[in-house]
């Protein structure tokens, strides 16, 4: 399925929630993954990922796909957003997104992820939409993963990871990919 964000002239190719895709072993191994030096698969930590409006952001060190070690996210207010560390990008370029979650607690609406992407190398001026998805989550470990394309001004992106549902839920995010395609 293709989708055009109105105005932007930019497609999103939406892969969706599944099984296991033909990706990398791990986000790590990936040369062409732009997040695979930035605590792309959180191993030891989630250094480089962080919180919006003081939303709450750990370490889950028990659990992971493919390996331990996960980025946890809990709200009580029903809605939670972290961001990716900030990744340079070459203008009118295809890309490739993915990432790993499951539900822990509570009910979660939708998780997914969004990217911005931005005319300056720091993601100062990360306001252009450049794609997003989001599906239904559930317990197990489920893949999400989309494609999309730079625009003409694009220097940097910057990925972000977005749930809501009822007070109280707690889903962890592993081996996040914005690959070159």
């Amino acid at each position: 399925m293709k989708i055009s964000l109105l105005g932007l002239g930019t497609i999103v190719m939406l892969g969706g929630l599944g099984g296991q895709a033909a990706i990398a072993a791990d986000c790590a191994t990936d040369p062409k993954n732009l997040l695979a030096t930035r605590n792309c698969g959180f191993s030891k930590g989630i250094d480089g990922w962080t919180s919006v409006h003081d939303r709450a952001a750990s370490y889950e060190s028990s659990d992971g796909q493919p390996t331990k070690g996960a980025l946890a996210g809990d709200d009580h207010e029903g809605s939670l957003q972290l961001k990716a560390p900030c990744i340079p990008v070459q203008t009118d370029t295809a890309y490739r997104i993915s990432a790993r979650l499951r539900v822990v607690s509570g009910s979660l609406y939708v998780c997914g992820y969004s990217a911005f992407e931005a005319d300056d190398a720091s993601c100062e001026n990360a306001s252009a939409p450049l794609a997003a998805d989001a599906r239904p989550p559930e317990a197990t470990w489920q893949q999400m993963s989309g494609e999309t394309r730079t625009g003409a001004s694009a220097k940097s992106v910057q990925l972000w990871l977005n749930c809501s549902g009822e007070k109280g839920f707690r889903v962890l995010f592993d081996d996040i990919e914005f690959a070159a395609k």
